[in-house]
């Protein structure tokens, strides 16, 4: 009995571990939650498939293929060791979960500084409880003097990194989770390293979209520049996300452009601007009133433009209020082909400019006006189709991965490009 019994209850177990290999991780994709990156090693095992197939987690994919990203929204929440998440980022790599990027708090005010400090507070001693071995504390300067500070653990077999920043401009809270498959301690900030290849990027003879990762613009951060230097950071493999894009912006005296300039040269990229239309708000007013006037010979629908009287001057003048927003995606190819500008030598180049740097495999910081009065937009700029002669762009307010406008259309309203390199 015992002979034949050995080898029978061996066979079982034999069955036993091969359903649960088989079926368990699926079944932890669909049960997903952030808590399990400090909880369950095996969780790093998991696909972007497995966590997609989880409906209840509200990540979204993105034309870039190796992440997952999440934005809170009334309609959508995340929680980490009960705390509520503003934002999270699942990479992956080799087809399995490699890190996770996770914001818990943020603020623009002083008054929510408290708040933010007591979230850190109660981190640090949940992670000394839960850790197998805490490790030492990094602090990260910027070169304009603005730091923060980086405390690491080892729990579970993984990495946990949290970052804390506790000072205006800028206020955080984050957690890094990597799986510790070496010895290797993850620094604070990962160098920048080339992320591109040559089959990532979607190409044709005439067209190019670049995967560039997606984030979100912060609800309460007046912030669209920063959340798309960000952007293009990520997209060159930096762990520097918007956050830290304000602290780094930030010096007395200098412009934020300037700033950013030096920095990059300490980590290894380059910053240039190119202003591309002095005046964007007449260009856009008149594309609008040449491009209507054709349409409407042809029968063919007409841009809205919302107009009202904003003020009357002390001269009684009327400043009028203009705001054309994305109605540019909707003109027509042969309608606004028909547009004609008595100079295009600054167009020309614009067109030269988006093309040779999407060539080269480089995202365009892209400064627009979306309406006349102050202020501008900064989105993304990723491809662009000469068939169709329009360009595709990101936006990081609407959180959207890519739409499109004609080229002569993203010339008028443009005001700056920003072209962060290698």
């Amino acid at each position: 009995m015992n002979v034949i019994g050995f080898p029978f209850r061996g066979f079982i177990m034999l069955i036993k571990y091969t359903l649960c290999f088989s079926f368990c991780i699926p079944l932890l994709g669909a049960d997903f939650s952030l808590d399990q990156l400090t909880t369950n090693p095996q969780v790093f095992n998991l696909t972007l498939l497995d966590i997609q197939s989880n409906q209840n987690n509200y990540f979204q994919a993105s034309i870039y293929p190796n992440e997952l990203t999440f934005s809170s929204s009334r309609e959508h929440k995340q929680n980490f060791l009960s705390y509520n998440v503003a934002e999270s980022v699942l990479y992956f790599s080799n087809n399995e979960l490699s890190k996770a990027y996770i914001l818990l708090k943020y603020t623009p005010n002083e008054r929510n500084l408290p708040e933010l400090k007591e979230t850190t507070q109660e981190l640090l001693q949940k992670f000394d409880k839960m850790a197998d071995k805490k490790l030492d504390i990094e602090t990260v300067e910027f070169s304009n003097k603005e730091k923060f500070k980086v405390y690491k653990w080892v729990i579970n077999n993984a990495y946990v990194l949290l970052y804390s920043r506790p000072a205006l401009p800028g206020a955080f809270v984050s957690v890094r989770i990597t799986p510790k498959k070496n010895n290797n301690i993850p620094s604070a900030l990962e160098n920048l390293k080339t992320r591109i290849l040559p089959n990532v990027s979607i190409c044709a003879d005439k067209s190019k979209i670049l995967p560039v990762p997606m984030r979100r613009q912060l609800p309460g951060m007046d912030a669209c520049s920063n959340t798309t230097l960000a952007r293009q950071l990520n997209y060159w493999g930096s762990d520097i996300d918007q956050q830290m894009v304000i602290c780094m912006a930030n010096e007395k005296g200098k412009s934020p452009e300037n700033t950013i300039k030096e920095m990059g040269k300490k980590l290894g990229y380059s910053v240039e601007y190119k202003t591309v239309n002095k005046k964007p708000v007449e260009c856009c007013i008149e594309l609008i009133e040449k491009y209507n006037s054709i349409a409407k010979a042809n029968n063919r629908p007409e841009i809205a433009v919302k107009s009202t009287i904003n003020d009357v001057g002390e001269k009684g003048e009327v400043n009028a209020k203009y705001s054309w927003g994305d109605n540019f995606n909707n003109m027509e190819q042969n309608i606004i082909s028909q547009v004609k500008f008595n100079d295009i030598s600054s167009y020309r180049q614009f067109r030269e400019m988006v093309i040779s740097n999407i060539n080269n495999n480089i995202p365009i910081g892209w400064t627009v006006k979306r309406h006349s009065e102050k202020g501008k937009h900064r989105r993304t700029l990723i491809g662009y189709d000469l068939d169709k002669d329009i360009i595709y762009y990101t936006d990081p307010w609407f959180n959207c991965d890519k739409r499109s406008m004609p080229f002569l259309a993203a010339y008028c309203m443009s005001v700056w490009l920003q072209i962060v390199k290698k």
